[in-house]
């Protein structure tokens, strides 16, 4: 059996897909993490385990959030790849991942502890939302 945790990386599948990041070149990861997003955010119909997980950790990764004990470089340059479309898109995919139409609603609702994994989610949806904002111009 696997290990799996409220946090957003604190999952065998996460780090597995983390992992698989960090052994692509910097194009192939900006793109691998755009596609786990738009899997989850455009598509129609429930949620697999799997997709929902790797976008949830496309999107904290995007969010400028890191696996916990890691310390690599390329994890720093991600936010610049962050569009606010891709932002509006991430908020999207995280919420849909964990929508009653998921796996892992499913898992956690039988689980427990559904408010822990909000709360860890509430940083990355803050910073993605911020992102997804339109710059205001000044009144003058």
């Amino acid at each position: 059996m696997g290990t799996w945790g409220k946090g957003p990386f604190d999952d065998d599948t996460a780090m597995d897909f983390f992992d698989a990041l960090s052994d692509s070149d910097e194009n192939v990861r900006v793109e691998r993490l755009r596609a786990a997003i738009l899997r989850v955010s455009r598509a129609p119909g429930s949620v697999g385990y799997t997709e929902g997980v790797e976008a949830v950790v496309a999107a904290s990764l995007l969010a400028g959030m890191t696996p916990p004990f890691t310390n690599v470089e390329w994890v720093a340059s991600l936010p610049s790849a962050l569009t606010a479309e891709l932002a509006d898109d991430a908020a999207v995919a995280v919420e849909r991942a964990h929508s009653p139409a998921s796996d892992l609603h499913e898992s956690w609702s039988e689980a427990g502890g559904y408010d822990q994994v909000w709360k860890a989610l509430t940083p990355v949806l803050r910073a993605l939302r911020a992102a997804g904002e339109p710059e205001q111009d000044g009144l003058f």
